[in-house]
């Protein structure tokens, strides 16, 4: 799973939606950072990283084989510190009534891998661990 704070839109690719069972709600056009655009379905689905929770999050499927991205429309829920020199990145947030919730520590791996586990399920399932 990417962090990547440049892009408006949280991504999944289609067979982790399609494992989960996930049902498409809409189509949503996205547009890549070189500006090639295309449609593609627009899901809802309950995001979880590390004891994070973020509720019905609008996701774009991403072709199969795709990493996945979180987006600015998760990460603005939650305080991201990405520490270079320790090669670390922490995820803390609140909940509703704007409690901290504790933080989640992961390395940065190498390019070629996921950069942390998370939790995808379609609103009223039971959580599903993909990473």
């Amino acid at each position: 799973m990417l962090v990547d704070s440049g892009a408006d839109q949280t991504m999944i690719a289609l067979d982790i939606l399609q494992s989960l069972n996930a049902k498409p709600i809409d189509y949503i056009r996205i547009s890549s950072l070189f500006g090639a655009s295309r449609t593609t379905e627009l899901y809802v689905v309950d995001l979880y990283i590390g004891t994070h929770h973020i509720h019905a999050v609008e996701v774009a499927a991403l072709p199969t084989g795709d990493e996945n991205i979180t987006g600015r429309d998760v990460l603005n829920q939650l305080v991201v510190t990405l520490n270079g020199l320790a090669g670390m990145t922490e995820v803390a947030g609140g909940d509703s009534n704007n409690n901290p919730l504790a933080i989640y520590r992961f390395k940065i791996p190498p390019l070629t891998s996921n950069v942390a586990p998370v939790i995808y399920a379609p609103i009223g399932d039971a959580r599903k661990r993909i990473g």
